[in-house]
C-alpha cells in the first residue's frame, strides 16, 4: 500500500501553525488582561462607595466599567465628525483658543446638572433605578463626545477630577456639590488659563 500524503496525516488535527498559534495566544493574553482591567476597576468603585445606599454603589460600579468603552466610542466619534467638518482650528487660521463656552458648553452643563440631581431617585424603585443608571451612561457618552471634539485632553479631565477631589478635601462641606457638574467648571478654568494648564501638565505629567 502507498505511504499517504503529510498533508493527508496532518488533516483536521495535524500541525498547527505556529504564528496562528502565536496570534491566538496573544488576543487570549489581551483578555485575560482587560478582564483583569475591568475587574480591578470595578472592586475600586465598590471600594469607595462603601456605606453608601446599593443602587449608588450599583451605579459607581457599572460607570466604572462602561465608561472607558464610551469613552473610547466617543473619541472615534468625535475624530470622524471633527474629519468631515475641516475645523478651522486645524487650518492655521486665527481662531478663538478658548474652549468649554458657548451654547453647547452650557447645555452639557445642563446634562452633566440632571445626572447629578438624578442621583437623589437612585433608590425609589428598581425601575427608576435601573432608568437613572443607563440615562447616566448616555449622558456620560454626550460629554465625552463633547468634549474630546472641542479637543480637550483626557489628560485634563482627569486632572479636573483630581482638583475636584482636593477641593472637597481641604473643603469638606462642598462635598455637597454636583460633581460632574463641578468638575465641567473646573475644566473649564484649566483649559482656559495657560499658566493653570502649563503647570498642571508639567506637575502631574499625564500620557494622555
Amino acid at each position: 500500500m502507498p505511504p499517504q500524503n503529510n498533508s493527508e496525516n496532518n488533516r483536521g488535527g495535524g500541525t498547527q501553525d505556529p504564528a496562528a498559534v502565536a496570534r491566538a495566544g496573544a488576543r487570549g493574553e489581551e483578555r485575560r488582561e482587560q478582564m483583569q482591567e475591568i475587574v480591578s476597576r470595578a472592586a475600586s468603585a465598590a471600594a469607595k462607595n462603601v456605606g453608601a445606599a446599593p443602587w449608588k454603589m450599583a451605579r459607581a460600579v457599572t460607570e466604572a466599567v462602561v465608561n472607558p468603552y464610551l469613552e473610547e466610542q466617543a473619541r472615534r466619534l468625535a475624530e470622524k465628525q471633527a474629519a468631515l467638518n475641516e475645523q478651522p482650528a486645524q487650518s492655521g487660521t486665527a481662531v478663538s483658543s478658548k474652549k468649554l463656552t458657548g451654547p453647547g458648553f452650557w447645555g452639557i452643563v445642563c446634562l452633566a446638572l440632571l445626572k447629578d440631581i438624578s442621583d437623589v431617585f437612585l433608590n425609589l424603585t428598581l425601575v427608576v433605578a435601573l432608568f437613572v443608571i443607563v440615562s447616566g451612561l448616555v449622558i456620560n457618552f454626550i460629554i465625552f463626545f463633547y468634549l474630546f471634539y472641542t479637543g480637550v485632553k483626557p489628560s485634563m479631565r482627569k486632572l479636573a477630577t483630581i482638583a475636584f477631589s482636593l477641593i472637597i478635601g481641604m473643603v469638606p462641606f462642598l462635598s455637597i456639590l454636583p460633581e460632574t457638574t463641578a468638575s465641567l467648571f473646573i475644566l473649564r478654568i484649566i483649559e482656559n488659563n495657560e499658566r493653570i494648564r502649563k503647570a498642571a501638565e508639567k506637575k502631574f505629567s499625564f500620557s494622555r
